[in-house]
Parts: C-alpha cells; sequence; structure tokens
C-alpha cells in the first residue's frame, strides 16, 4: 500500500514539474530557430539567384578554366543544398525543400509504369 501511494506521489509530482520544463526549452529553441531559419532562407535564396545566374550565361564564350569553375561552384551549391535538406533542424530542410522545390516534378518509375499501364487498359 505504501509503495502505490508512494508512486502516485511521484507520479503526480513529475506531472506538475516536466510540462513547464518542457515548455521553457521550447521557447528558447523556438526563437533560436528564427533567427537561424531567416539567415538560412536569405543564403538558400542567394544559392538559388547565383545558380539561376549561372544558367543564363553563355558557357561557350568562357574559357576552358572558368567552365571548371563554375562546375566546382555548382557543385558547392548542390553539396550546401543537401547539407541544408539532411539538417536536424525541420525548419531549414523545409526551407531547403522550398528552395529547390521549383526545379521540377519528379515521378518515380513505378509510379511511371502504373501511369502508362492505366493509360493501355484504358
Amino acid at each position: 500500500m505504501k509503495k502505490l501511494i508512494l508512486s502516485f506521489i511521484t507520479m503526480a509530482f513529475l506531472l506538475v514539474v516536466l510540462p513547464s520544463n518542457l515548455k521553457a526549452n521550447e521557447d528558447v529553441k523556438s526563437a533560436k530557430e528564427s533567427e537561424t531559419l531567416t539567415e538560412v532562407k536569405a543564403e538558400l535564396n542567394k544559392m538559388v539567384d547565383r545558380v539561376a545566374e549561372i544558367n543564363e550565361m553563355d558557357l561557350k564564350a568562357l574559357s576552358k578554366d572558368e567552365r571548371k569553375e563554375m562546375k566546382r561552384e555548382l557543385r558547392g551549391i548542390k553539396k550546401d543544398f543537401k547539407k541544408y535538406s539532411k539538417s536536424d533542424n525541420p525548419a531549414v530542410s523545409e526551407a531547403a525543400a522550398e528552395a529547390v522545390r521549383a526545379s521540377g516534378v519528379y515521378i518515380s518509375g513505378g509510379a511511371l509504369l502504373v501511369i502508362i499501364i492505366l493509360l493501355i487498359l484504358l
């Protein structure tokens, strides 16, 4: 009986104490996330603009070394996008996905096969 009462008291104490601690940590995290999120979005937008600028350039007019440098820069931007998309922070990874989303529509091989079969049958 004493163990049962002790366990109920412990459970009630934990229910009172733990949620307030968790809420306090969320407030601090959200302030940090909002600051980093705006910085990340700005950086991602700069990278997307740079990629668009490179795509609009006439690469044939550039020398071989300049084209290699452009390729290196594009590879670096691609690595940065991957780094942000695999971030532990869901807001940062969502911002990276949002920046890349304008690049096109992807259909998996299985979905393409199903679409073709449906078109043939119907």
